[in-house]
């Protein structure tokens, strides 16, 4: 028999991917581990808790004891039985009476709704169930993260399109102090598309790309969407960012350029796709940057200067290749021209 001792805590805690247990339980196919773990949670809201040596969560002993009717939200870990459902992919049929009980958006002790355990946990039918049952879509956790931020977040595409197509806001920001922040270097601000970026998911960026009021240049805490596609290294990111007309050349309130980011972190075929697409490699890092105590680029250095500087030869060749190449076809240019 599992007991109900394995600790909440451990069900909620992720690893360093940021994948909870319940989801690799669900990636094995043990729903019923599942629905066993869910049937221990549902008895200690049935029960009345009398035996304390069985407790193990945040909550003290007391809190629990009192708390012994499921209608009690935030019972369990700060869930509600409802939460828990959800969580431990319950059917449709046993979601069904939950709401006979919950209002759809019921709420955990940090915000959390039914329908963000849905998409945080990749559940196609759910979230498309509960948005049918008016669930609120653009409902943020105390975090600030919506839906369509974790959905994002785990890279579940199928489950972002539902959330598109439903009109979820793909412009609602994390707030300070997330989780967000530690887990993603992410800040304060960062949509479900820098989230994205930073992540590596192309696809799920080629999908936010296509709505038409998406300002690809929108300054975030000093960063645009190219400038965190070419400091992580992502390559394909940013050309596809490049092809939805973002300003290539455009400095951070610091001075640096997209193209100086990828040549600090040493991202060579980030660089190639820039100067390919007509970054300018002749703008310096200006004197003004924030960046001078941890950032490796010198003010004043060029992109060239600065892959020498920092003993980066392939970035260099790259630089000096294209520059040699820009020479020579005004070269040929100018030779055309003096023979016509």
């Amino acid at each position: 028999m599992l007991p109900l001792t394995l600790c909440l805590e451990d069900l909620l805690s992720t690893d360093k991917n940021g994948f909870l247990l319940v989801e690799w339980m669900r990636k094995t196919n043990n729903q019923p581990l599942l629905n066993r773990i869910y049937d221990l949670i549902e008895n200690k809201f049935d029960n009345d808790f009398n035996d304390q040596r069985e407790l193990s969560n945040p909550y003290s002993y007391t809190e629990i004891r009192d708390t012994t009717k499921r209608n009690k939200a935030a019972a369990i870990a700060g869930w509600s039985i409802f939460h828990w459902a959800i969580f431990c992919h319950q059917s449709m049929d046993v979601i069904n009476s939950m709401l006979k009980e919950f209002d759809v958006n019921v709420r955990s002790n940090v915000n959390l709704t039914p329908l963000h355990l849905a998409a945080r946990t990749g559940q196609f039918e759910m979230v498309e169930f509960l948005i049918s049952k008016n669930a609120d879509i653009n409902a943020r956790a105390s975090s600030g993260a919506t839906a369509l931020l974790y959905a994002t977040e785990k890279n579940y595409k199928n489950v972002v399109n539902m959330l598109l197509k439903y009109g979820a806001d793909i412009f609602l920001c994390l707030r300070e102090t997330s989780e967000y922040h530690i887990r993603f270097k992410a800040r304060e601000g960062d949509s479900p598309l820098h989230i994205a970026i930073r992540l590596g998911y192309k696809d799920i960026v080629k999908d936010f790309l296509r709505n038409r009021n998406i300002d690809v240049n929108a300054e975030v805490e000093g960063t645009t969407p190219l400038r965190i596609a070419a400091e992580m290294g992502h390559a394909e990111i940013v050309e596809l960012l490049i092809e939805s007309g973002v300003d290539i050349n455009r400095r951070s309130p610091c001075g640096a350029t997209a193209l100086l980011l990828a040549v600090e972190k040493n991202h060579k075929r980030v660089v190639n796709v820039l100067i390919r697409h007509g970054a300018d490699i002749s703008l310096s890092l200006q004197a003004n940057s924030e960046y001078h105590d941890n950032f490796k680029v010198k003010a004043g250095d060029t992109p060239l200067q600065a892959a020498i500087n920092l003993g980066y030869g392939d970035i260099a060749q790259i630089i000096i290749q294209y520059s040699l190449e820009q020479r020579d076809g005004e070269w040929q240019d100018s030779r055309a021209l003096n023979m016509q």
